[in-house]
């Protein structure tokens, strides 16, 4: 059984110091690449780009393999994946919470505004007040305005939810 963990030795994190192969790995991270797609998205010159991906092949992040038209690609090898690999279900697992406490807060900021708004129909009708921004109803709009926010962050953060979903069924 293969264990879950990441090991990194010293000479894996000094290679990592370097903030152009770590531009180098997350390139590689969507799928390999020749040396030249890696010169142009990177814009670093290919014999720059050949010595970084000799010290990524040293310590086992990066592997180089022909294809049948002989072109030469270099992909992420399974430690250089882990070290690119998010884990969705903690994205999961976060959104969902704050999404559901989103949710909840919307709907009892809401709840408190519907009640005010009865309550304060009713006393309107024992004796009227003239409108300004110290009297309840202005105060009210706010948390109105507020609930409908708390509510549409939700959606967003739902949605975002479904990213995460998506992304992890294909992977």
């Amino acid at each position: 059984m293969q264990s879950d963990k990441l090991e990194l030795d010293g000479s894996t994190l000094k290679v990592l110091a370097s903030n152009t192969r770590r531009d180098l790995l997350k390139a590689l991270d969507k799928r390999r690449k020749t040396l030249t797609e890696l010169s142009s998205e990177t814009g670093i010159k290919k014999p720059a780009v050949l010595n970084h991906l000799a010290l990524l092949m040293e310590v086992g992040l990066v592997f180089k393999g022909e294809s049948q038209n002989k072109f030469i690609y270099y992909e992420l090898s399974e430690k250089g994946k882990g070290l690119t690999k998010s884990d969705n279900r903690v994205k999961f697992i976060i959104l969902l919470t704050s999404g559901l406490a989103t949710f909840f807060g919307g709907l009892i900021v809401l709840y408190g505004y519907i009640k005010k708004v009865t309550l304060t129909s009713t006393t309107e009708a024992i004796t009227t007040l003239p409108e300004t921004p110290e009297t309840p109803s202005f105060t009210l709009l706010y948390e109105l305005i507020f609930g409908v926010l708390l509510i549409m962050i939700t959606l967003i953060i739902f949605h975002q939810m479904l990213k995460v979903r998506n992304n992890k069924k294909r992977a």
